[in-house]
């Protein structure tokens, strides 16, 4: 991967490709990885890919995004693409 030297960095719990899980849903949880960070005048958006529903969920506010304990974590790497 190519690094722009004109890159802004923004500051985001999680990163592409980090393992969370989706708290909005309270009937069980919910485990994706980070496909995308939206950043909003407000607020921080995250899209989610669902891996055993192979599917994204988008525009997911930071609230309802939790880190996993330790042993639970994982980071993939995520294809690079325009993904918004």
């Amino acid at each position: 991967m190519r690094k722009n030297p004109k890159a802004v960095k923004l500051e985001s719990s999680f990163q592409i490709g980090e393992r969370v899980k989706l708290t909005v849903i309270q009937t069980r949880p919910i485990f994706g990885y980070v496909r995308a960070i939206i950043f909003t005048s407000s607020k921080v958006r995250y899209s989610l890919w669902i891996k055993e529903a192979e599917t994204t969920l988008h525009n997911i506010d930071s609230v309802h995004v939790e880190r996993l304990p330790e042993s639970e974590r994982d980071v993939i790497e995520m294809p690079e693409d325009n993904y918004s």
